[in-house]
């Protein structure tokens, strides 16, 4: 390739031999320049959608240099626990958010967006434009069934953790939560400077210079470093989720004994993790923070990657710090 590369992960074959491409998916192009590395992403955001982005952005960010790496969202929303991994992706590795003139980024989008974040200012970095719109609303089933109280409560406090993670006003907090899933709440430029989000009028002629301010009794939120959690399977070699469920498997069929050393060592893992951020009082069963965790990421990448992320959420569901 030449000094400017396209590289499409997305429908009817347009994959460049690095990921197989399915109509369910979203339309997810990466353009590399010199001077900037581009991720257009475009439809509902699944699983999957995770999963083939995961590893390409931290190669990107390996490789980036002084370059910026912005994502340009385009999207009605999707799978919640995606549209939260991909927020905590992208604040990782310092991936910026943009919703571009006349695009729509909804729902489980909005989480996505709210991740953006400028590794050099160590703050977030999420613009929107005056003609396009960013929605929320609380989460729902997508078999349109009705969770149980113990469920919600855990994917509520997920969220929270999430919104703790990326800074976001109060207000949208209550939006997000307050919202039925039949409506949407649209933020408004009140709301985006509240959030430390890049409002951007049509007439402005440096979009950066022409941000509202924000109101002196809505102080910003509290933004906390883009540095990770550690990845409590991090330090053990050749142990990831893929393990865990395959210890799962191996307990399910009575032969727990014979399961491989690195499957048992993600156990061991996690119950010191759930030891150290779990209260006392309150502190889950190892059974039910792998039926979580096993549970959120059926579709995961066997390789493991993005675990401490995938855990954090399933603890913080379960009422851990």
């Amino acid at each position: 390739m030449g000094p400017s590369a396209t590289v499409v992960l997305g429908w009817a074959g347009a994959c460049i031999g690095i990921f197989a491409a399915s109509a369910a998916l979203a339309d997810v192009r990466i353009d590399e320049n010199p001077d900037a590395i581009t991720i257009w992403i475009e439809g509902k955001i699944t699983t999957q959608d995770f999963n083939r982005l995961d590893a390409k952005i931290e190669q990107l960010a390996k490789k980036r240099g002084t370059r910026e790496i912005t994502a340009v969202l385009n999207s009605p929303g999707g799978v919640h626990f995606a549209g939260l991994r991909l927020g905590l992706l992208f604040k990782k590795n310092g991936v910026q958010t943009v919703v571009p003139p006349g695009a729509l980024c909804a729902s489980a989008c909005s989480s996505v967006f709210f991740g953006g974040y400028d590794r050099r200012a160590g703050k977030p970095s999420r613009m929107v434009h005056e003609t396009s719109r960013v929605g929320v609303h609380r989460m729902y089933r997508a078999d349109g069934g009705v969770s149980g109280v113990e469920k919600r409560t855990r994917v509520e406090r997920g969220a929270r953790w999430y919104f703790d993670e990326i800074s976001v006003s109060a207000k949208v907090r209550s939006k997000f939560f307050e919202t039925p899933p039949e409506q949407m709440y649209f933020l408004t430029p009140e709301d985006m400077a509240e959030s430390d989000i890049r409002f951007v009028p049509k007439a402005a002629a440096n979009p950066q210079e022409r941000a509202p301010e924000r109101s002196a009794t809505n102080p910003p939120p509290e933004v906390r470093t883009a540095s990770a959690y550690p990845d409590p399977l991090a330090a053990l070699p050749g142990v990831g989720i893929a393990q865990c469920r395959q210890l799962r498997t191996w307990q399910r069929a009575g032969t727990h004994g014979q399961a491989p050393a690195a499957a048992t060592m993600c156990f061991k893992s996690l119950e010191a993790t759930i030891d150290r951020d779990c209260p006392p009082a309150s502190k889950p069963s190892l059974d039910a923070v792998m039926t979580d965790l096993l549970t959120t990421t059926r579709h995961h990448t066997p390789q493991g990657r993005s675990n401490a992320d995938a855990l954090r959420l399933t603890l913080a569901g379960l009422g851990c710090r």
